[in-house]
């Protein structure tokens, strides 16, 4: 499993609180940016973050649907 969504998985019930809704962007198992939408947070990451392992993961409760998108290799994954 990616580190990063691993990050993700296990730190979920504290994310919701401060980014529910949001696309985050995790970096070295940091949040590093959040967004309203998946294209500021691709544009965002992939700008700032071009070349480096990150993920863009949309913070919401493990019943919705959730997709894990890392770097410009797009990879997915669902619950």
């Amino acid at each position: 499993m990616n580190e990063n969504y691993k990050y993700f998985k296990e730190n979920l019930q504290q994310l919701l609180k401060e980014y529910y809704g949001k696309y985050l962007v995790i970096v070295d198992k940091k949040v590093v940016l959040s967004f309203d939408t998946f294209d500021l947070a691709y544009k965002g990451a992939f700008s700032k973050y071009k070349g480096t392992n990150f993920i863009i993961q949309k913070c919401v409760n493990e019943q919705d649907n959730v997709a894990n998108f890392s770097n410009h290799n797009v990879i997915f994954a669902k619950n």
